[in-house]
This record gives C-alpha cells, structure tokens and sequence, in this order.
C-alpha cells in the first residue's frame, strides 16, 4: 500500500526539493494617520496634527483627549482631566422617502466623563475637531457629559461655526 502511493505521488508531475527560503514572512506595518485636532494657544482654536490609528470617529476623539493630557509645546486644552466615554452616529434630518433633494447629515452624540463643567472651549474643540469627519456629513455634534456618579448632563447640539470668535486668526475653521 505504502510502495503504491510512493509510486502514484512520484508519478504525478511533482518534483520533491528542500525546504526553499523566500524571505522574511509577511508583515502588517503600523502607519498612523495624522489628522487635526483643536488645541488651544492663547485660549484660542488652533489646529494641531496628530497621529491617530485611522481616521475612524472613536479614533479621532480618543486622539483629541490623548492631546489634550499631553500637549505639545505652547499648546493647552480644556479637555484635561475629563475622559471620552463613547460615540455614536445617527442620521440627522426629516426623513425622506427617496427624495434626493432633500439633503440629510450625521449627527454625532459624544459622552465625555469627568467632573467639573466642561468649558465652551472644551466643547469648542470636540465639535470643531470632529465637524471635518466623514467628508463633512457630519451637520450637528450632541456633547453628554457622564459625572463621575453616572449622571448625564446634556451639553447641547452645536456646530463649529458657533464658535468662531474661539478661531486665532489665521484658523480657519470646518463649517
């Protein structure tokens, strides 16, 4: 039995050969993205590049709070010491049935966790930073902020452009 698949596994076309090296084996690098967040300079918006893991939403936030612990040089930011909890994306807008010209965004609803009132620049940064996302369909970001008890605070639905007397003046802003 053992001689016959010997003979039809030599019979098949294939040449037997030692193991052949091609290289290292293949890896996946990690190359982050570097996107903008609003920092403060001078109590004032002011964009600063950041590496983040992807331009993902929870990626861009989580990267506008690791700044905010950490900022670089001459930089601060009112988000020091509160965490981001979660975010979540709904649609924005009246339904419409198929209608094209009734144009319909993304509102997203970020948690923040941390006591003390977040400032209007704090909340400035949060929705400047992600109003630029997703190719600008993003019309309205909702700010909940978590109490360290578990309490939700409603912060409000803003736009960017509310707070463009925060901008420095060479800043200009996403809508």
């Amino acid at each position: 039995m053992i001689a016959a698949t010997l003979l039809a596994a030599s019979g098949c076309g294939i040449e037997t050969s030692g193991v052949v090296d091609h290289g290292r084996a293949p890896v996946v690098s990690f190359e982050p993205t570097f996107i903008t967040v609003y920092l403060l300079r001078d109590r004032r918006l002011f964009p600063t590049r950041v590496a983040a893991p992807s331009n993902a939403i929870e990626d861009v936030v989580d990267a506008l709070f690791k700044a905010s612990d950490q900022p670089p040089s001459g930089l601060g930011s009112d988000l020091r010491g509160f965490t981001h909890r979660d975010s979540q994306l709904s649609r924005y807008g009246q339904p419409a049935r198929n209608d094209p010209d009734v144009p319909r965004g993304l509102r997203l609803h970020v948690f923040v966790g941390g006591d003390g009132r977040l400032s209007r620049a704090a909340l400035a940064q949060l929705t400047c930073t992600t109003a630029g996302l997703r190719s600008r369909e993003i019309w309205v970001v909702q700010i909940t902020q978590m109490a360290l008890d578990g309490t939700p605070h409603n912060r409000g639905e803003h736009v960017c452009s509310e707070f463009r007397d925060l901008a420095s003046p060479e800043t200009q802003l996403p809508p």
